[in-house]
């Protein structure tokens, strides 16, 4: 109806003009801060329960390191693959270059005890220089001073010198287990207190002998420069030098005739080893 005092005429009023529309732009979403490096929830996590997000900066050489607790529960980043290092070092650090050794040790013989001398033994010491080029190989190279009284019970003084590789089975352990095999030039001097049929000097001799060694042994590595390794060894050799076409044989058993230029002997070895 009209109000009081107005004059009013029955019709249809059109809506004022629409204003002109606004253009409005898209919305953009926001780049997820977490997607470079937020891990997925764990196995039998609940989706629903808050995720405490803990962001330690990046340092200098170091990147971002994201930490995420799920509940009451703390789900550390898996840690990276442990590097198999090119070389040997006990404290995880890569090596890529060869390694350098000495080794010293101490060594014994292993001798067959005859009636005729009872109290043989024979011991000495010896020095090497190593190269390892790969966790699983060595070259050593070794000179020995061993002196004593040897199967027949002569005095005995000797100088072996030798070239060997080395087979390490399993490099990346304290413990490492390898195979020892190479060739050997030794020389010796014999000396009898009594006048020997088979002695070219009458009590002395000299002798030179081309021969192989093979074995086994643990190398016990305590730090990346210290190392303790111990193994056995079985030696066979000849004399390559004259013995006055047979007049002298090292070995001569009167009652039988038997004489040869060959032996073979056991042989323990202890010591320690720097690397660098």
């Amino acid at each position: 109806g009209c109000p009081p005092g107005a004059f009013c005429e029955p019709g249809e009023v059109e809506p004022p003009p629409a204003h002109p529309a606004t253009p409005v732009a898209p919305r953009v979403p926001l780049e997820d801060p977490w997607s470079d490096g937020l891990p997925p929830l764990a196995p039998g996590a609940d989706p629903t329960k808050p995720r405490v997000i803990v962001v330690h900066p990046a340092q200098p050489g170091k990147s971002r390191e994201v930490v995420v607790y799920e509940g009451s529960e703390y789900t550390p980043r898996p840690p990276p693959p442990r590097r198999r290092y090119r070389n040997i070092d006990t404290s995880g650090e890569a090596l890529d270059r060869p390694l350098y050794g000495l080794a010293l040790r101490a060594e014994a013989a292993l001798l067959s005890r005859q009636p005729d001398s009872p109290n043989s033994g024979i011991g000495g010491v010896g020095v090497s220089v190593r190269y390892r080029p790969t966790p699983s190989f060595a070259m050593d190279a070794g000179l020995d001073v061993v002196g004593g009284v040897d199967t027949n019970g002569f005095s005995r003084r000797e100088v072996p010198v030798s070239v060997s590789s080395m087979l390490y089975l399993n490099p990346g352990d304290f413990s490492q287990f390898y195979l020892v095999g190479g060739m050997n030039v030794s020389f010796a001097r014999v000396a009898s207190s009594y006048l020997e049929s088979n002695f070219a000097g009458g009590n002395v001799d000299e002798y030179t002998y081309l021969g192989a060694q093979f074995g086994a042994g643990f190398e016990f590595r305590f730090s990346r420069a210290l190392a303790f390794n111990v193994d056995a060894l079985g030696v066979v050799r000849s004399r390559i030098d004259s013995d006055g076409n047979g007049r002298y044989p090292e070995y001569y058993d009167p009652k039988s005739g038997f004489s040869s230029n060959s032996s073979g002997s056991g042989l323990l070895r202890a010591g320690l080893v720097l690397w660098w």
